[in-house]
């Protein structure tokens, strides 16, 4: 487990805001499209994308008229599993470092460092694709 606090790769954040434009638009998108929409390199967009669809949070059509949509169980689906796709869960460590500088007394913290991972991760179990739209 990664002991880094609310990862978020620019891969996943790519991944999540290419989901939020798909289950907006409730249309098929290019990675064309979806790269003007976002910003981003299509070539690393395509790489996000394809690992969506492999995931099977994401589908995929070829030929004209093309691309990348959601099927309304993959709307469903909890950002979780997404997450999952790009990242190793945060650790349920309250450290951030991987040998504590506390020396075994209080953290200088508190709580705050468990309090952040576990209302990030319930984040992401409760939230939907379709609910980033």
């Amino acid at each position: 487990m990664d002991s880094r606090l609310l990862n978020i790769s620019e891969s996943l954040s790519l991944a999540l805001h290419s989901l939020k434009w798909i289950s907006h638009t409730g249309a098929t998108l290019s990675a064309t499209g979806i790269s003007e929409r976002t910003g981003m390199s299509v070539n690393h967009l395509s790489k996000v994308l394809r690992k969506l669809v492999k995931g099977g949070v994401l589908s995929a059509s070829k030929g004209p008229g093309g691309g990348f949509y959601l099927t309304e169980k993959q709307s469903q689906k909890k950002l979780i599993d997404v997450y999952l796709l790009f990242e190793k869960l945060p650790s349920d460590k309250a450290c951030i470092y991987e040998n504590p500088l506390c020396d075994k007394k209080k953290c200088v913290f508190g709580g705050l460092l468990c309090k952040i991972n576990d209302d990030f991760l319930n984040y992401f179990k409760q939230t939907s694709i379709a609910d980033l739209g």
